[in-house]
């Protein structure tokens, strides 16, 4: 395997699941290294994401996109702050994800996923994909409204925008058939006895969690070269 998982340490058998949001990441072609995911499936990477200033500015998106649902739906009920974790099947694995808002009012459901700093292709597929996977659940009749709250500190103005994806049918939209058979095929693929291939790219490789296990990290120095070839 690519990725040496020796002495890597081993996800709770009960806990083996793709993260909802590297599911958003995969459809949105922003995290494409499906080695990288399979590893994740069922081992703890040795990166632990520790950063202070993001808790910090991601729970103020968190608390500002609380005081709009308040304001904006009177009476809305909202549930504890990521107090709910939702676990679906999806072909042979499983996904599993925390919504940071969950509401409910008349019957109908609102879901918030709180971002600090700028936004990216894959929130749109995280925050609706949570939204079906509760729906599963009957936690409402149907979709009200998903939003994303993003929180930006470093604008002086204007630094909290809610961002509307649009209610059911929009959010079903989202997801469409091609999206959802990609993700599919990947959980399969995850599963199965096969060793998935590793897809070194600066985007992959700079957050990735396996970086220090895997044989063909991308190297920035690789690109620099690329600017000068035939030269």
């Amino acid at each position: 395997m690519t990725i040496n998982l020796t002495d890597a340490k081993k996800k709770h058998h009960l806990y083996n699941c793709i993260a909802a949001a590297n599911a958003a990441k995969y459809v949105a072609d922003e995290y494409t290294c499906a080695l990288g995911l399979q590893a994740s499936y069922s081992h703890k990477p040795d990166r632990v994401f520790d950063n202070e200033e993001w808790h910090l500015n991601h729970s103020i998106a968190v608390e500002k996109s609380i005081e709009y649902l308040k304001t904006n739906f009177p009476g809305i009920l909202i549930f504890d702050n990521e107090s709910v974790k939702i676990k679906q099947r999806i072909g042979k694995a499983t996904l599993f994800g925390i919504p940071d808002i969950i509401a409910v009012n008349n019957n109908k459901l609102y879901v918030v996923d709180g971002k600090s700093g700028r936004a990216k292709g894959y929130h749109r597929y995280q925050a609706s994909l949570y939204a079906l996977m509760l729906l599963k659940q009957n936690v409402a009749s149907e979709i009200g409204e998903v939003f994303l709250g993003y929180y930006d500190p470093k604008l002086k103005l204007n630094n909290f925008n809610m961002v509307s994806l649009g209610g059911h049918n929009e959010i079903q939209g989202i997801w469409s058939g091609e999206a959802k058979k990609k993700i599919v095929n990947l959980a399969n693929a995850i599963v199965s006895d096969q060793e998935l291939e590793a897809r070194p790219t600066a985007t992959n490789c700079q957050w990735c969690g396996w970086k220090n296990r895997c044989s063909v990290p991308y190297e920035e120095s690789e690109e620099l070269l690329d600017v000068f070839a035939g030269f």
